[in-house]
């Protein structure tokens, strides 16, 4: 039998126990003050104003959910006091006299109030009340973070919070994480950080009963951009008065696609086109040419109705609202590493074919989603990734596929006829002389991808000869370069980069209006 419909029928078999003694407890009841306050690591919130800012969404907002869905939450504890020892729902349901009438009294008319992290901020009663009737479903609304610190009373946060260095584009972000969340050996804990948190330089802060993370973004330091003797030459080719302090947030968009100077700001070009169209195409093709697969698990995660949350700031995620998707590049929750995740997990077939010159099992794969454990954010939160797993060329194109090879014809073979194209370029495909490694010189070991101008430039005709030879130029929709500073040396954006937008707009790829540089 099903574990939740366990948890549910010994939880009606409480309630029966409990609607036994109900009549003779009347007089014991409301003796303890209801709260109407929801406290978390965030801070302490008004639940009155929250619920009257719930029953007043739009029917849109309104989620019905299987009540089974919330079984769980019988036995965990998502009310008591942060400082209170934890002890389980259904233990108070069958001790306190308080929270048998609440759930006997409970008004099923009102919706369940959950982050979109699925911590309930009211409701839990309401769920037990309607697994009591045997009511299939309840009516939900998820808040966002950013609306729910409206309604905070009070924070727990102390002192300037505001970023080390004044002024910048992105702003320092902090974060409270439990003790047991973050290693205590000092190294093991940066670390730990640093592999988790790819788009920031993090750092813990120890506050007693919790860690304070500050999040800075790597160009605030420019320990990350500097080993590049040209950058800042580079980075006046690009825009005038551009700063290294600039490159994490610097983005331009053309007439179908982006361009942008690292490779986090991609799936901003696809979220707009997607809203553009009004929904997700049932098939899609992504060309990546890329020295990286960029198939990470982001900081990204499906909440109880499955659709998607940006785990650092708490809100929504949806490559349909290019505004969340810009809020989850800001904060750092999809990054460089991963952006083909949330495109792969939202389209149901996409055929991802990769150009690539660094070392791998070039073959075929199936790309399969799975869901992997938040280590950091902690329990229940599940982070979306993608598995790939060897297939036949006979079966390749029946689901999600990707094929990686250094070969031109081999990247442009098994393209299903009459499928739009998304055409990706990173520029460290051509040379990735550093691969975000200020020690790149000391690395004796390390892989060398350090190809001449003269290289790089044959290489680039080569690709979109291909291009043109199978006519596949017709049917790209969305064009997305990144320069990605830190690994594409700078002595080479501007020659390549006039190069390439050439030859895209000899294929009617871009726009004769699109520039690659503004000057």
């Amino acid at each position: 039998m099903d574990l939740k419909i366990i948890i549910s029928n010994i939880f009606i078999i409480c309630m029966n126990l409990i609607l036994f003694v109900h009549s003779a407890e009347d007089n014991e009841i409301l003796k303890t003050r209801i709260s109407h306050t929801f406290t978390n690591e965030t801070g302490t919130y008004d639940v009155k104003a929250i619920i009257q800012w719930a029953s007043s969404q739009p029917i849109d907002q309104h989620v019905e959910l299987p009540t089974n869905k919330f079984a769980d939450f019988l036995i965990w504890d998502t009310w008591s006091e942060l400082d209170h020892p934890p002890q389980s729902n259904l233990k108070q349901f069958v001790e306190s006299p308080n929270h048998k009438h609440r759930v006997m009294t409970a008004d099923l008319n009102l919706p369940i109030v959950l982050t979109n992290t699925s911590v309930i901020i009211d409701g839990v009663h309401r769920i037990a009340k309607a697994m009591y009737e045997s009511h299939e479903k309840v009516k939900c609304v998820f808040i966002d973070h950013s609306t729910l610190i409206k309604f905070r009373i009070s924070s727990p946060f102390k002192g300037d919070r505001s970023s080390l260095i004044p002024h910048l584009p992105i702003e320092d972000l902090f974060l409270r994480l439990g003790k047991d969340s973050l290693p205590k050996e000092e190294s093991e804990r940066i670390e730990t950080l640093e592999e988790y948190f790819t788009e920031h330089l993090p750092t813990a802060m120890d506050k007693e009963d919790y860690w304070e993370v500050r999040l800075e973004r790597p160009s605030t330091p420019y320990g990350s951009y500097m080993h590049d003797p040209q950058i800042r030459q580079g980075l006046e080719w690009w825009r005038p008065g551009t700063r290294v302090r600039n490159i994490p947030s610097e983005k331009r968009f053309l007439e179908r696609g982006l361009f942008a100077l690292e490779d986090q700001w991609i799936p901003l070009s696809w979220s707009h086109y997607f809203q553009r169209n009004g929904s997700f195409p049932q098939e899609l093709i992504l060309l990546h040419i890329d020295d990286h697969q960029d198939m990470m698990a982001p900081r990204i995660g499906k909440r109880l109705d499955g659709r998607y949350v940006d785990f650092i700031t708490g809100d929504h995620f949806s490559l349909l609202k290019p505004e969340t998707v810009e809020a989850a590049i800001v904060s750092g929750a999809l990054g460089k590493g991963s952006i083909l995740t949330p495109l792969i997990w939202q389209l149901e077939k996409i055929h991802v074919r990769h150009l690539t010159l660094r070392p791998t099992p070039y073959t075929n794969y199936a790309l399969k989603k799975a869901l992997q454990q938040d280590t950091i954010l902690g329990e229940p939160l599940q982070r979306i990734s993608i598995q790939c797993e060897n297939t036949e060329r006979d079966t390749l194109l029946s689901s999600s596929n990707y094929i990686a090879t250094s070969n031109i014809d081999t990247w442009l073979s098994f393209i299903p006829d009459n499928v739009a194209i998304f055409l990706h370029i990173d520029m460290d495909f051509f040379n990735n002389r550093f691969d975000g490694d200020s020690s790149w010189q000391e690395d004796k070991g390390r892989r060398i991808h350090d190809p001449s101008l003269n290289e790089q430039q044959k290489l680039l005709k080569d690709i979109f000869a291909g291009i043109k030879r199978q006519s596949l130029h017709q049917r790209i929709i969305d064009v997305s370069i990144c320069l990605s500073p830190s690994f594409f040396p700078a002595e080479f954006w501007e020659p390549i980069t006039e190069m390439l937008f050439r030859e895209c707009k000899e294929l009617s790829i871009l726009s004769m209006n699109d520039k690659a540089t503004i000057k």
